[in-house]
């Protein structure tokens, strides 16, 4: 366990420099490089409550047009294996890396610094993290839902490994990045096919099916329960 550790200590170390170097790239395409990953700082993209309904809490949007094949913003987040994961922590942001020995990708932090702002929404309707937090700056990939409508699909998630020397990238951690599969539009939601990278999907959804039967068994319950009624004779 403290090698994996430590694995994914220096794993979060060369994912950062990899987004150190990203955004330091021109930051619109057709300026000798490709679009950076947008930030909620930059306004690349924005969270806002997401169109697919309540249940779906918040959901990224195009905070601008963007290309088909352009960067959306990263998969951010610690990067951990499956036995760090703290008892009863919610998986539902965990991402994972494919052909990493197991890697994770957390992406939780982020949306626990948004709900962590009482001011939200903000006056333009938007969620945001607390002033000086540092998910201002990093990737909001983990605020992206998936309505399970193929039609709706407008983004998939590739893995990329650092730029650097080949012996250097082939032991890095893959980097996970949005991507547009279409134009989207500004204000657009963007929705990408969890499918495998989210490796503890179908638990999360057992356990919301077991809460949702919880209920209905409490609601039927009170629904029968005998309530006494005062004797109106010893009244």
């Amino acid at each position: 366990a403290s090698l994996r550790a430590e694995r994914a200590a220096s794993n979060e170390r060369e994912i950062a420099h990899l987004l150190a170097a990203t955004e330091r790239a021109p930051a619109e395409a057709g300026q000798g490089g490709e679009a950076r990953p947008g930030t909620l700082a930059d306004g690349r993209v924005v969270v806002a409550p997401s169109r697919l309904g309540a249940a779906a809490g918040l959901g990224l949007f195009a905070g601008v047009d963007i290309r088909r094949g352009e960067p959306i913003t990263t998969y951010d987040g610690p990067v951990l294996y499956r036995e760090q994961l703290p008892r009863g922590h919610d998986v539902s942001y965990v991402l994972r890396v494919p052909d990493s020995g197991g890697a994770l990708i957390d992406g939780k932090p982020v949306a626990d610094a948004i709900r962590s702002n009482a001011a939200n929404p903000a006056s333009d309707g938007f969620h945001y993290p607390l002033a000086g937090s540092e998910w201002w700056e990093r990737g909001a990939g983990a605020m992206c839902n998936d309505p399970r409508a193929p039609p709706l699909y407008n983004a998939r998630v590739a893995f990329r490994r650092p730029r650097g020397s080949r012996s250097a990238a082939e032991l890095a951690t893959r980097s996970a990045v949005l991507l547009a599969t279409r134009d989207i539009a500004s204000g657009e939601e963007v929705y990408f096919n969890y499918r495998s990278e989210k490796p503890f999907e179908h638990l999360r959804r057992e356990r919301q099916l077991q809460e949702l039967k919880r209920r209905h068994k409490e609601e039927r319950f009170d629904a029968i329960r005998p309530v006494w009624m005062p004797n109106a004779a010893a009244s």
